[in-house]
């Protein structure tokens, strides 16, 4: 694990909602060069100020397996969140915590969960639950008070449920993880709901469960991305509010196949229009600028800069270097991107399978 002092901080269309997680005037990166897993990076975010040593929080995935290597990373945060909690449209008053339940997939509770929460407990570690929403829940749900309200009481009565059976551990706080929010549309043209922006309705939720949570003397930690597309975000508002505010500045490479014109492009710093990268400088220190440019100088030692450590592979049908040179430019790849496992990729460097003689 590193820390090093950064400058400055945002995420785009091409981002996946569901990466996992994590903030800065004078900001301070915290890198976690690990996963909890070999199949997804867990991503850690801190901030800093001259006066703060920073904070190193990572999200702990649904399906991490603990092990004594994960008891290593958490020995090394100040705080992890516990990704294992959705709200969908259809149940505003209730969180999806099951495995299955309407396609949750990505936030459940594992067999196995309270063996990190004791873990972490019993290392003094403040632990929170990450409370997911699509944007299109955000959407149909945040305009209207009623459900709001039901979405306000059933984060309220999670934080002050004993998720422990009987040994009195409770979350310190939560993690708001609505992602995708949209006041103006690709057109630009303003998005409105009860004649109202999305951003309004969301400042307005936030409001309602902070005072919910303060008298509880539990923290709101709010995940945001970057507001150049994703432009559904207060900044101001929210780092008012909120005692953290995570800033999601990855995920920016396609997801989508590629020419083999395009994966040049892809791994080149040469060319007229670079595909991105994940987490590609110029986009992240706009990011934080936008950040910068909403808030007070003093507010951004609440912000986290969220990073991840994952992987992007496009695959191609071809079975050598020479056929690789021979491909035309137009090629597509066999589908989208994929992530392969860092071993995985270690294995191919190391020419496991003999097929790696051109890596060096």
């Amino acid at each position: 694990m590193i820390r090093r002092k950064g400058k400055d901080i945002n995420r785009n269309k091409y981002g996946h909602s569901y990466r996992m997680i994590e903030r800065l005037c004078i900001i301070c990166i915290g890198f976690l060069i690990a996963a909890f897993f070999p199949a997804s990076p867990m991503k850690a975010a801190a901030a800093e100020t001259k006066e703060n040593p920073g904070e190193l929080h990572a999200f702990y995935p649904a399906y991490a397996a603990f092990s004594d290597q994960t008891k290593k990373y958490i020995d090394a945060l100040d705080s992890l969140s516990f990704a294992w909690s959705r709200i969908d449209s259809e149940e505003p008053g209730v969180l999806n915590t099951v495995r299955g339940k309407n396609g949750n997939q990505s936030f459940y509770y594992p067999k196995d969960f309270l063996q990190p929460v004791e873990y972490a407990k019993s290392k003094g570690k403040s632990i929170r639950l990450s409370v997911y929403m699509d944007q299109t829940g955000c959407n149909l749900l945040l305009s209207y008070e009623d459900k709001r309200s039901a979405m306000v009481k059933t984060i309220v009565d999670s934080l002050q449920a004993d998720i422990s059976e009987g040994k009195g551990i409770y979350y310190d706080g939560v993690v708001i993880d609505f992602e995708g929010l949209r006041n103006t549309n690709s057109a630009k043209e303003q998005i409105l709901y009860e004649g109202k922006p999305i951003s309004t309705y969301f400042t307005q939720f936030l409001r309602e469960l902070k005072t919910q949570l303060t008298p509880l003397e539990k923290k709101l930690y709010v995940a945001v991305n970057p507001g150049l597309y994703y432009d559904g975000y207060d900044y101001a508002d929210i780092i008012d509010i909120a005692d953290r505010v995570i800033l999601m500045a990855h995920d920016y490479e396609p997801t989508e196949k590629l020419q083999k014109n395009q994966i040049r492009q892809y791994t080149s710093y040469n060319v007229y229009e670079p595909i991105h990268s994940m987490a590609p400088i110029q986009p992240v220190r706009q990011a934080i600028n936008e950040i910068k440019n909403h808030v007070f100088a003093s507010e951004m030692s609440k912000v986290l800069l969220q990073i991840t450590f994952d992987s992007a592979q496009w695959q191609f049908d071809v079975k050598s270097a020479k056929g690789w040179d021979a491909l035309e430019g137009t090629a597509l790849s066999r589908e989208g991107r994929l992530t392969p496992l860092y071993k995985s990729i270690k294995n191919r460097v190391d020419n496991a399978d003999g097929n790696g003689q051109n890596i060096t």
